[in-house]
């Protein structure tokens, strides 16, 4: 046995450590995904949603006048400014997703870094490990 082969079973336990570390953030960037797929399709069908609202107040207007009419509209623009909100909001939301998913992206990186710095340092205590023998 070499003197290094400590040393080596070291950098070998922090790989295993580190390649766990890279599937938790695998795992969190495919939830984060899915969860964003959906987000954008829910918002796809409220932005239809939110026009079909709009065109409802371009029907019917010669037969629907008054104050029946002003608080129709009122309460369309209500939701329209609802949905106009939500919208805004979600995209924000959306944002902070894509921007996590960046960030774990990163994570993993500097992980793949710190394994090829570990692996770099396994090879270089097998040598000494040859050069004495």
């Amino acid at each position: 046995m070499g003197r290094y082969d400590s040393a080596i079973a070291n950098c070998h336990a922090q790989i295993r450590w580190i390649r766990l570390d890279i599937r938790t953030y695998e795992d969190k960037i495919r939830r984060l995904e899915s969860a964003n797929d959906r987000i954008q399709s829910q918002m796809d069908v409220v932005s239809k949603n939110k026009t079909s609202a709009s065109d409802l107040n371009k029907h019917s207007t010669t037969d629907f006048k008054g104050t029946r009419r002003e608080d129709f509209d009122k309460t369309l623009a209500g939701i329209s400014d609802a949905i106009t909100t939500w919208l805004t909001d979600t995209e924000m939301n959306c944002k902070s997703i894509r921007f996590k998913i960046s960030e774990y992206n990163g994570n993993i990186e500097d992980c793949q870094t710190k394994i090829n710095s570990l692996n770099s340092q396994i090879e270089y205590y097998h040598r000494l490990n040859r050069e004495e023998d």
